[in-house]
């Protein structure tokens, strides 16, 4: 070896000894963000790691700028647990609820820590973490005297903070442009972008910079011309169908109830062993329609039923989806938008039609989940009533305090004097609580029997010994709970047949999204993957609509929870503005496409896709000529869905000016309202 191979030699010793720590952040902080995104998308790659190598230049170069090795272990030591607390969180987050972090998730912490009641930590990434860490911690701290620090000049100095200065500069600009052409996007692009799924992207970390840079420096969504947005809203009016009132009855004095049911499946009171293998096994199911389930067979056969019902949404969402009818992208209406004006909501519907219908919303969990105190007066309720609510004036019994959900039958109990009154037409929301996650054993629950009657038919608590134990005894804590919704929906149809209501009320009945929790739904169908040959299933959940006069039906065409407002309409045969809406009746020849605004998906029953180019699942036997209308009906979403982001982010229908008299109106709010009154001046 010559001198000069020799010199090199030695100087990359020297390196590696000075820098030890810093390789080993480097090396160790990549490999927990690829761990990361492998134990979420089973990926062990980041398609786009701009943000993550310029953030690792960035910290790199503070440590390259400090001259002492103990300072360096703990700086670097810092990072690496900063590294793993925002990889394990994030995951938790991503298992919990199937969604990456965004932004506007930081509005909904008080939510979630108020239903938390266990983290599903996961132990690949942890136990990985925790031993290349605590091998970190013990090797870096070995070696800090044996290799010291030489001092080093001005200039060197001089040159590492320049190099910083740039990092930072190229990170903000990178992150700037990321964001500057995701918000710039024609909404229809969604549909043939080539963006990852979820956090194969930009990683977990970058993800989550991403978000707070955009959360911190939003674009705005611009209007436009506002003729323009009147146009494309009043251009298409549509049609009441033969099939929702196929005996022509005059239905425009009726009242409705809409229930969101908390995690609602069909086998939360229903045997189907081909579709969900782990569910219920009675030799005789008639025990499930006769003993643990007769106020929801009730419902089912006397209802309109959407077996092609599928959800894949948060239970916000789909509330605001079963109420308004639309649901903008990139952010969080109950938060971003509680005080917009909304004249397309059903209850704002309703009222313009006939000012004297009473309309509330009840929920029997805390006031502040999902600031709905705030955003469902703006939907157009006349209050909303919580669970502290209904204990301080209907003395109903509040298990929150418990760590415990309360029961749904309560609240029917002493809420449905003032939820169905008798002297004028009503608009009733519900939305429940009972069965919502975690699935644990519950002394509410217990207090009602229903344990014990599950343990009379054999369904009883097993020792869990495995986790197919553990699941099946999640299943049974389900189906117990389900128990209490069933009474609940008994005591609805009781007391409207007492107070002859029944005989002129519309009952809507949906599942807000499939058993996500603790992978419940995947279990009980046997779904994980969407190779599985049935994939959409995991997010098909009930719909059942009992309507006074019409025969028990069930309807086989894939429709989703943009298509509960339409269909309310149709049957109160209310004629409405097309535009405004994401789906269509149940009782029309048009079917939707479904586009998650928490998951960033589209579905239909037969494929699963972030885009075009992106497509996870699709049906055996549906090709391409079945795909070109799917895109055809997602490209009317799509445009639907950019003109309501112009809408909500400029609260449009609550703009002013000064009329002729110098009094400040509301014009496009008045000429809304005005315009539904005379499409519908015919059937009122």
């Amino acid at each position: 070896m010559n001198n000069k191979q020799e010199f090199i030699k030695n100087k990359i010793i020297q390196f590696l000894k000075d820098n030890y720590l810093i390789i080993g952040y480097v090396i160790l902080t990549i490999f927990y963000e690829l761990l990361g995104v492998s134990v979420t998308f089973h990926k062990f790659w980041i398609r786009d790691p701009r943000i993550l190598f310029l953030y690792v230049g960035i910290v790199t170069t503070v440590l390259f700028l400090i001259r002492n090795q103990l300072v360096r272990y703990i700086g670097s030591s810092i990072m690496l647990l900063f590294t793993g607390i925002l990889n394990i969180l994030f995951i938790v987050v991503y298992e919990m609820t199937g969604t990456i972090f965004d932004y506007s998730m930081l509005k909904l912490r008080n939510d979630a820590m108020g239903i938390i009641e266990s983290l599903p930590i996961n132990f690949i990434f942890f136990s990985i973490y925790s031993i290349t860490y605590a091998l970190y911690l013990v090797f870096g701290f070995k070696f800090i005297k044996k290799f010291p620090l030489k001092k080093t000049g001005n200039i060197i100095v001089a040159l590492k903070s320049v190099v910083l200065i740039v990092l930072f500069l190229l990170n903000f600009f990178i992150i700037q442009s990321l964001d500057k052409k995701e918000n710039d996007i024609n909404e229809v692009d969604r549909l043939y972008g080539t963006k990852e799924e979820g956090y194969t992207q930009l990683g977990i970390s970058s993800t989550v910079f991403n978000a707070f840079y955009k959360g911190w420096f939003y674009s705005d969504i611009e209007l436009g011309d506002s003729k323009d947005v009147e146009d494309f809203i009043y251009s298409s009016i549509s049609k009441n169908t033969k099939e929702a009132n196929p005996n022509n009855i005059d239905r425009s004095n009726y009242n409705v109830i809409t229930i969101l049911a908390e995690t609602l499946e069909w086998f939360s009171f229903m045997q189907d062993e081909n579709n969900y293998p782990n569910g219920f096994h009675f030799q005789d199911p008639n025990i499930l329609s006769k003993e643990l389930y007769p106020n929801l067979y009730r419902l089912y056969n006397e209802s309109i039923v959407m077996d092609n019902f599928h959800s894949r949404e948060k239970t916000d969402i789909s509330e605001n989806l079963s109420i308004i009818g639309s649901y903008p992208t990139n952010v969080y209406i109950n938060y971003d938008y509680p005080n917009n004006t909304n004249p397309m909501t059903v209850p704002n519907v309703l009222k313009t039609l006939d000012p004297s219908i009473l309309c509330k919303s009840y929920h029997n969990g805390e006031r502040n989940y999902y600031n709905r105190n705030v955003s469902h007066l703006s939907l157009g309720f006349e209050e909303f009533i919580d669970a502290e609510t209904m204990e301080e004036k209907y003395n109903m019994p509040n298990w929150i305090p418990k760590s415990e959900r309360n029961l749904d039958k309560d609240m029917i109990d002493k809420c449905k004097e003032d939820m169905f009154p008798t002297d004028r037409r009503f608009y009733t929301y519900i939305t429940t609580i009972t069965m919502h996650g975690q699935f644990l054993h519950r002394e509410g629950l217990e207090e009602r029997g229903y344990y014990d009657i599950m343990d009379s038919f054999g369904f009883k608590e097993v020792e869990e010994t495995n986790e197919d134990n553990v699941n099946q005894n999640l299943f049974r804590n389900y189906a117990v709970a389900a128990m209490e919704f069933d009474r609940a929906i008994g005591a609805i149809f009781d007391y409207l047949e007492e107070t002859n209501l029944l005989e002129k009320t519309i009952i809507v009945v949906f599942g807000d999204h499939n058993a996500y929790y603790q992978g419940l739904s995947s279990y009980v169908k046997q779904i994980t993957k969407p190779d599985h040959e049935n994939y959409t299933n995991l997010y098909r959940v009930p719909l059942m609509i009992y309507v006074p006069n019409m025969e028990h039906q069930v309807i086989h065409k894939f429709c989703c929870t943009a298509d509960i407002v339409p269909t309310i309409y149709d049957l109160l045969g209310i004629n409405y503005f097309d535009n405004m809406y994401f789906g269509h009746s149940v009782f029309s020849q048009e079917e939707s496409v479904l586009y998650s605004r928490a998951y960033d998906i589209f579905m239909t029953d037969n494929a699963y896709f972030a885009n075009l180019n992106k497509i996870y699942y699709l049906r055996d036997g549906y090709g391409d000529d079945y795909m070109k209308d799917v895109e055809k009906r997602s490209v009317e979403l799509l445009n639907k869905l950019g003109m309501t982001n112009r809408i909500f982010f400029n609260d449009f229908f609550g703009m002013t000016q000064l009329d002729s008299h110098q009094q400040l109106i509301k014009p496009f709010l008045a000429t809304y309202q005005q315009k539904l009154r005379e499409i519908n001046q015919t059937n009122n």
